[in-house]
C-alpha cells in the first residue's frame, strides 16, 4: 500500500511538472509574440493603448477600434524600449474589429501559428497583453462559450482582459493563437470576450 502511494505521488508531482513546464513554454512564446501599440493623433499626443500579436514577419494583427482616428502610432515588443514605427495598415475588417499592420524592424519575426481547427467549450486558453499599460501580461482561463453578438461571431472566455488587452492573442493549450482579445463585459465577473481567428485568417 505504501508503495502504491509512493508510486502515485511521484506520478501526480511529474504530471504537476509537465502541466507547468508546457505553460511557462506557452507563456514565454506568446509573450514573445505580443507587443504593446501606441497609437497617437497629430500632435504626437498619445490617442490609443493596445495589443497586438505577430502573425507573420512584419505583420500584427490587432483590433480596428484601437488604431482608429489615430493619425500615426507605433509598437514595442516584449521586454524592449526600442520603438518600431508602424508603416500602416493592410487592411481592416470593421464589422469583426480586425486591422492588419504593417511595421519596420528586423525584430519583428516571433511568429505566432493560427489554429485551424474549431475551439470548444471548455477548452483550455491563455490571454496575453498589456492591460492599463502593464506590459506582459499573461493568464489562463477556459472557453465558457461560443456566442453571436449583434451579428458577431465571438469566444467567450474566463481569461482577463482589462483596457489595454485589446488585440492581444488568445491562445490555445497548445499555444496556437485562437482569437484576438475584444472587450469584457464589466458589469459581471469573467465575461471576457475574442475575435475568433478565423477572421484573421
Amino acid at each position: 500500500m505504501k508503495k502504491c502511494i509512493t508510486l502515485f505521488a511521484f506520478l501526480l508531482y511529474i504530471t504537476s511538472g509537465v502541466n507547468g513546464q508546457n505553460a511557462k513554454e506557452i507563456a514565454a512564446k506568446t509573450l514573445n509574440s505580443t507587443v504593446s501599440i501606441f497609437m497617437t493623433d497629430n500632435s504626437s499626443q498619445l490617442k490609443s493603448l493596445g495589443s497586438g500579436v505577430i502573425i507573420a514577419d512584419n505583420l500584427i494583427v490587432t483590433n480596428y477600434h484601437v488604431i482608429d482616428g489615430a493619425y500615426s502610432g507605433y509598437i514595442k515588443l516584449n521586454k524592449s524600449d526600442t520603438q518600431l514605427k508602424i508603416d500602416g495598415y493592410l487592411n481592416i475588417d470593421i464589422k469583426n474589429d480586425l486591422a492588419l499592420l504593417k511595421v519596420s524592424g528586423n525584430e519583428v519575426r516571433n511568429i505566432i501559428a493560427l489554429n485551424e481547427g474549431e475551439i470548444e467549450v471548455g477548452e483550455d486558453v491563455y490571454a496575453a497583453g498589456n492591460p492599463q499599460g502593464l506590459t506582459g501580461t499573461f493568464s489562463d482561463g477556459i472557453v465558457s462559450a461560443i456566442r453571436v453578438i449583434e451579428g458577431k461571431e465571438l469566444i467567450q472566455i474566463t481569461a482577463p482582459i482589462s483596457p489595454g488587452s485589446s488585440g492581444g492573442p488568445v491562445v490555445s493549450s497548445s499555444g496556437k493563437l485562437v482569437g484576438i482579445a475584444v472587450g469584457a463585459y464589466t458589469n459581471g465577473q469573467n465575461l471576457n470576450f475574442a475575435i475568433p481567428a478565423k477572421h484573421v485568417l
